[in-house]
């Protein structure tokens, strides 16, 4: 790969094609940022819940909206095309997240199966679902 610069010297941000860099495309990704935004406000927000004594372990319920929130994530992302990624591995981190803070909040003292049930439940949505993209 080039490395072409501009007429100030700096790195170019088109690749050969003309097109825009990954580079570049990933710097002004919106949806990382609403992701740690969104993060930041549900630790808030818990913990003003646990400050006034309206929810007594947080840690669960935070377990519960990383996952939430990183599934969420990937679907928004998905319906943007430039901004799209492989969505199969955080959606399944975050079933894994959901799964282990509501075993956690209700007092579950066997999860670890959910966790294998909702890896292969994923495993199987995937394999269904993906598309294959024919070999020219």
């Amino acid at each position: 790969m080039s490395s072409a610069k501009d007429e100030k010297g700096h790195p170019a941000d088109h690749d050969e094609k003309g097109g825009k860099g990954l580079e570049e495309k990933y710097r002004r990704d919106p949806f990382t940022a609403v992701l740690f935004g969104l993060i930041l406000i549900l630790a808030g927000v818990l913990w003003l819940l646990s400050s006034q004594n309206y929810i007594t372990e947080w840690g669960y319920w935070f377990l519960i909206g990383l996952g939430s929130i990183l599934i969420i994530e990937r679907l928004a992302r998905y319906t943007s095309p430039a901004y799209r990624r492989p969505m199969f591995g955080r959606v399944l981190i975050g079933l894994i997240l959901i799964c282990i803070g509501t075993a956690l909040a209700y007092d579950m003292t066997t999860w670890w199966p959910l966790i294998v049930i909702i890896a292969g439940a994923g495993i199987i949505v995937y394999g269904i679902t993906r598309t294959r993209r024919p070999k020219p």
